[in-house]
């Protein structure tokens, strides 16, 4: 006849049920910054590409009396210089616009 076994876990001391609960903690908190940190990914990338909804991207604006516009093959986003601008910040920001309509960018034209 074969014998049953039977095998019981041991009970948790106190210090290991503290233990695992700040283990949970640990791992629950990262898990929240890992999603934050995604849904910001995901929310740069659809600007980048021109997705967000609702967004209405400036296309036509003065600067120095004059007017441009960006091109069509301009991006929503634009890096410069180791930042992001949406166009509207860009526009926004004379020191860099002064940058691309002197240097001549091909993202914005003269009208």
């Amino acid at each position: 006849m074969s014998e049953k076994q039977t095998t019981e876990a041991a009970p948790l001391t106190e210090e290991l049920l503290k233990k695992k609960e700040a283990d949970l903690k640990t791992k629950s908190e990262k898990l929240a910054q890992d999603r934050e940190d995604f849904e910001k990914e995901k929310k740069d990338f659809e600007k980048s590409k021109g997705l967000a909804k609702g967004s209405k991207s400036v296309t036509v604006f003065d600067f120095e009396g004059e007017s441009y516009s960006f091109s069509e093959k301009a991006p929503e986003i634009i890096n410069f210089a180791g930042q992001k601008f949406s166009r509207q910040e860009l526009v926004d920001n004379e020191e860099v616009l002064l940058q691309f309509i002197g240097g001549r960018s091909p993202l914005i034209i003269k009208n």
